[in-house]
């Protein structure tokens, strides 16, 4: 009897250990989006904001390299890679843009979860335009929503793993790259209305104040 409740109190304490790990972990992990809330929020330049977006995102998910689509202006009628992109090797023969208007974009609008590139082609049969993200060789996309709009789409490259296993991403780290993509999909869409109104809309040279 006296053994068999020591063995209750032991299951109990390793219980209540994890029990606390767990909870400190989410702690720790909602005091680095508040720092990167404040991070994002301070960078007003769309470039390094960007540059900004992607070490947070390689850092946090553990990946080899990140890149973002993005409109280079307000009006622009592409989502475009250009040179938004770190650690990830581009093919350079290929045109890295997505029409604003594709069938894609609205089904990130509709859904603004992760997607690995497998699950996107299954959602989107016949689509086009999610043969741009081939060669990037994507471990998973995220849309940055705001508002039902879409202000980019982030691509996370090779993970990491410490143990060399692909166990694919757990569905905690899905929800800690959303929150992430979020808080970027709000920083790009100030950053943006901010070089626009800097922007000279005719010559597209910046305005200066004083």
């Amino acid at each position: 009897m006296e053994r068999q409740l020591a063995v209750c109190e032991q299951v109990s304490a390793e219980k209540e250990n994890q029990v606390i790990a767990e909870f400190e972990k989410n702690i720790y992990d909602l005091e680095q989006m508040i720092e990167i809330s404040r991070s994002f929020c301070t960078t007003i330049e769309l470039n390094s904001l960007i540059e900004s977006i992607l070490y947070v995102a390689m850092a946090q998910m553990r990946v080899t390299g990140a890149g973002v689509f993005v409109m280079e202006n307000i009006d622009s009628e592409y989502f475009q890679l250009s040179d938004n992109y770190s650690g990830i090797e581009v093919d350079r023969s290929i045109d890295y843009k997505i029409p604003v208007k594709s069938p894609l974009i609205d089904f990130f609008t509709s859904s603004s979860k992760p997607y690995t590139l497998d699950e996107l082609k299954k959602g989107l049969p016949g689509c086009m335009d999610t043969s741009v993200f081939d060669s990037l060789e994507p471990s998973l996309i995220v849309p940055l929503l705001l508002k039902n709009r879409i202000n980019g789409i982030l691509v996370m490259g090779e993970r990491i793993f410490i143990d060399g296993m692909d166990t694919g991403y757990s569905d905690y780290e899905k929800n800690e790259i959303s929150t992430i993509a979020s808080l970027a999909s709000v920083a790009v869409h100030n950053a943006s209305l901010i070089e626009q109104a800097s922007t000279d809309m005719m010559t597209k040279l910046k305005l200066k104040f004083f």
